[in-house]
Formats: structure tokens, C-alpha cells, sequence
């Protein structure tokens, strides 16, 4: 597939990069990287999303090289669609029926489990730490070098992805990736800077408020956080401020599963989960509508933010509870 998938990059000549709405740092890294290896290979390339990165990313890219998707935008000449760290077409928003529509070559690279992407030539690795791992692999299929705004990029994904190397997902390969984009120039202290060790007033008010939030569950194995509507607006907060909140809960000693819930502005509600141990949040996802991994997962909810703390909780108190029961049938120990 591999092949398949350089073949179709090196035949066509105007692609269009996309991936799923609320952009991350993989979604984000993953894109621009495959931007400039296409550019640097000569082709004509739109980088197309369907919603504005978060401010800490803007750094990586020029603004020229990222279009905001409308009904009115021209997609004539397009004769390839890729689509990176992204399970299904409805991941990428208001782009997925016009994208859909056309009749050019697509491929899609992801680390996803599958939630049903059909395109022609796709590589899919749930193993892979981030999808700017993949895009590092397609490098080394095509023999391009890894340049630096390639290896920024790429680092970038893998970088975030991993929570700076620390999550359960890193593995020898992010590693490998990471040093390649080193000896490629990347500085590490410079983009942890613009990522993780700068922050602005309003995202520590709305951290303050969140945290004052903070309530266990399920006897201290499951912590969760919440951020209102009004949160935002009174510490001045936009979307992309209260990245990562889940974390706080996360911390905390004896946590198995970590949720944070925030109110949007069209009403709905954005769960995120993390988990420690054998837990399996992507469970508890994809009950709710959407999907992740095993240890880190998200769901929106069509529901008022009350309804959805009381749902969401009792399916995490349940799956814990769950879990204790398992384990006690397979040691054939008797709990309470």
C-alpha cells in the first residue's frame, strides 16, 4: 500500500490536505508536513480545514499556506484528496460531502481505530504514536530528504501527540522520528515554548475556574472537571484555551479515569477522557457518539451540560466498577 500510496502522490499534480475539525498538533504537524513535501516535489497544494488551528500552532505556518473551508470555495482541478489523522469523512466537518463528491484519487494515513474511511489507498496503524509518524514513513517510501520545515512539522505531531513523550503511546518510533527531526534542525526548546511553556491570562482564569470544579467518583477512581459557557466569557476565553484541562484530573493519585466536559457555543457539550491502567476509554467514546484510543478518547454531546455530567459519569463509575468485577472473576476472588 505503500507503494500504492506514492504512486498516486507522484502521478497527480493538485492535492488537497485536510483533516478533522478542532484541529490538534498531530492534525495540524501532519498536514503542513505533507504540504511541503508535496511542494517541495513540485506539486500544487491546499492545505483545507475545516475550523482555525488553536494560537499555538501558528507559529509552524504562513498564513497564505492555510485556507478556512466555506460553501463557496472552488475545489475545480483538485485530483487528489489527502486526508491525514482523520477515521471518518464526518471527522472533517462541513468539508465531508463536497470532498466526498469528487471523483479524484484519495488516501488517507491515520493511527485511528477505523470508523469507516473508504478511500482508495490508505494506511491505517493504531501502533503508531502519531499520524506524523506515518507521514515521516511516506517520506522514506518516496526517498525524499527530510527537510527542516518538513521536520518541524512532523515533530510537532509526534511531539503533541505524546504529551511532549510522556503518554502510553510513545514507543522507539516516536523516538526515532524525534532525533530524525533534530539532526534535521528542529529545535525542541523552542516549540515546547510556543506549545506548552507559554500561556496566556485568559487560559489560566479559565484554568483557575475549572479547577474549582475538581469532584471524584466512583471511590476516588474517577475525576472529573467542567467548564460552563459563562467560564469562558468571564475569564475571557476562546476555544483552544482550555486545552489539555483534562490532565489536571489526570494528575491525581489513584485516578483510573480522567473527564473533562465543556460547554460549546451552538449548546452542545465536548467530553474528553483519559485513562490510566487497563481502562479502555475509547468504550465509553464511542457509546456517546464518537471515538480515540484506548487512553485518550472524545465525544460532543447534543444534550445541556447537567444531563451530560450525570450520563457521562455513570458510564465511567459503571466501566470502572466493571473492570473491578473482571478482575476479581479471573483471579476468582470474591469483592463486594
Amino acid at each position: 500500500m505503500w507503494d500504492r500510496i506514492a504512486s498516486i502522490l507522484r502521478e497527480n499534480h493538485c492535492f488537497l490536505i485536510t483533516s478533522h475539525i478542532r484541529p490538534d498538533g498531530d492534525a495540524v504537524g501532519s498536514c503542513l508536513a505533507l504540504r511541503r513535501i508535496l511542494v517541495e516535489m513540485g506539486k500544487t497544494v491546499r492545505w483545507v480545514m475545516n475550523h482555525v488551528p488553536p494560537q499555538e500552532f501558528s507559529f509552524l505556518y504562513q498564513p497564505e499556506e492555510l485556507e478556512i473551508f466555506d460553501q463557496s470555495m472552488d475545489l475545480e482541478g483538485i485530483d487528489c484528496i489527502c486526508a491525514l489523522d482523520v477515521s471518518d469523512w464526518r471527522r472533517t466537518g462541513d468539508l465531508a460531502e463536497p470532498l466526498q463528491a469528487l471523483t479524484v484519487d484519495k488516501i488517507c494515513l491515520d493511527h485511528h481505530p477505523c470508523g469507516g474511511f473508504l478511500v482508495e489507498a490508505e494506511i491505517r496503524d493504531e501502533h503508531a504514536s502519531a499520524t506524523a509518524v506515518l507521514v515521516h514513513r511516506l517520506l522514506q517510501h518516496l526517498n525524499h530528504p527530510l527537510s527542516f520545515p518538513v521536520a518541524e512539522a512532523i515533530y510537532t505531531g509526534v511531539m503533541t501527540d505524546t504529551m511532549y513523550f510522556h503518554l502510553a503511546n510513545t514507543n522507539a518510533e516516536a523516538h526515532e522520528v524525534a532525533s530524525a527531526c533534530l539532526e534535521a534542525g528542529v529545535s525542541a526548546p523552542r516549540i515546547y515554548e510556543y506549545i506548552y511553556g507559554t500561556s496566556s491570562v485568559a487560559r489560566l482564569k479559565l484554568a483557575a475556574k475549572v479547577l474549582s470544579t475538581l469532584l471524584l467518583a466512583g471511590d476516588g477512581r474517577v475525576a472529573y472537571v467542567y467548564a460552563t459557557r459563562e467560564m469562558y466569557d468571564t475569564a475571557g476565553a476562546v476555544r483552544g484555551d482550555d486545552e489539555d484541562f483534562v490532565e489536571y484530573p489526570r494528575s491525581l493519585a489513584g485516578v483510573e479515569i480522567a473527564i473533562f466536559l465543556r460547554e460549546t457555543d451552538v449548546g452542545t457539550v465536548r467530553v474528553s477522557w483519559r485513562a490510566r491502567n487497563d481502562m479502555d476509554v475509547s468504550l465509553s467514546a464511542r457509546h456517546f457518539g464518537g471515538g480515540g484510543h484506548v487512553r485518550a478518547a472524545g465525544a460532543e454531546l447534543n444534550m445541556p451540560l447537567d444531563a451530560a455530567l450525570k450520563e457521562v459519569i455513570a458510564d465511567a463509575v459503571a466501566r470502572v466498577t466493571h473492570a473491578d468485577s473482571s478482575s476479581a472473576a479471573r483471579s476468582g476472588i470474591d469483592r463486594p
